[in-house]
């Protein structure tokens, strides 16, 4: 059973390696599931989807070995989100949300394509 969930790390940008950061963020989201409640026994894996810059957008795959309650979920990643629990991520708790997979966007996996004045002649 997979949830997928989108969250907005505003204070990282393009030029901050998306790619990266959304790993790191998925590690993050792994941690915090297995330390709190009792998703942690029903839990599996976490797999970025997606990451798309501006912000960084990170799109991501819950997987549980049952289904889950997703207030639950949304419920212990927004009190990570307030308490500053992703590091030197700051995570909109506003942004972290539950999508359907229309919402996935479907162009390229992963963005990590560099801002014009970032690139190298």
């Amino acid at each position: 059973m997979s949830t997928l969930i989108k969250l907005t790390v505003t204070n990282q940008g393009c030029e901050d390696n998306p790619l990266e950061i959304c790993e790191k963020i998925g590690e993050m989201v792994n941690g915090q599931i297995k330390r709190e409640g009792g998703l942690e026994k029903i839990f599996k894996t976490v797999e970025v989807k997606n990451c798309k810059c501006g912000s960084v957008t990170a799109y991501l795959s819950l997987d549980f070995t049952q289904s889950v309650k997703i207030p639950e979920v949304l419920s212990v990643l927004k009190k990570a989100a307030e308490g500053n629990s992703f590091g030197d991520f700051k995570v909109d708790p506003g942004s972290i949300q539950a999508i359907s997979d229309e919402q996935l966007p479907s162009d390229s996996p992963i963005s990590t394509q560099e801002p014009t004045s970032k690139r190298k002649s």
